[in-house]
């Protein structure tokens, strides 16, 4: 099975419709706080549409989910990088997050987090070690203390 199927449509109507149209017009938010979380093909796509859109979102965080092939190439064509800030999260073994597709997501997006589990695979986390990581990041996106514990957490 191909994981990577182009994401040239589904990112053209998470971009204009989900983004643009619903949560910044009708909804009012402001980019910056939106934030997407997706897993395989879901983190694939929206890295595609935050590749395409002009403002900064809150940010992306993305579990197994490579940037897609047919993006690689705009991650080389010298524009200037994405402001969107993004992790990036895979297993130590059996993973779809290659040393090249880091290098391909470092090319297009000015802010690259990378974190190795120690277990094989890209499932979605299981345990608070490799939850943390995206609570720290959604903690400094959310730029919000509230709710977090006092202990060094978060630090």
């Amino acid at each position: 099975m191909d994981y990577d199927t182009g994401f040239n449509k589904s990112g053209q109507v998470i971009r204009e419709i989900v983004i643009e149209d619903v949560l910044l017009k009708k909804c009012g938010y402001k980019a910056r706080n939106i934030l997407f979380f997706g897993f395989g093909q879901g983190a694939m796509a929206a890295l595609a549409s935050a590749l395409t859109l002009k403002a900064e979102l809150g940010g992306i965080v993305s579990i197994g989910g490579p940037l897609p092939s047919s993006l690689s190439s705009a991650a080389d064509s010298g524009k200037k990088k994405n402001q969107t800030p993004i992790i990036v999260l895979g297993g130590s073994t059996s993973t779809l997050i290659t040393q090249s597709g880091l290098t391909d997501l470092r090319r297009a997006f000015q802010t690259v987090e990378y974190t190795k589990w120690p277990k094989a695979g890209d499932g979605m986390p299981r345990q608070r070690e490799e939850m943390l990581p995206i609570m720290k990041f959604f903690a400094r996106r959310l730029q919000s203390r509230s709710g977090v514990p006092d202990d060094d957490a978060v630090e």
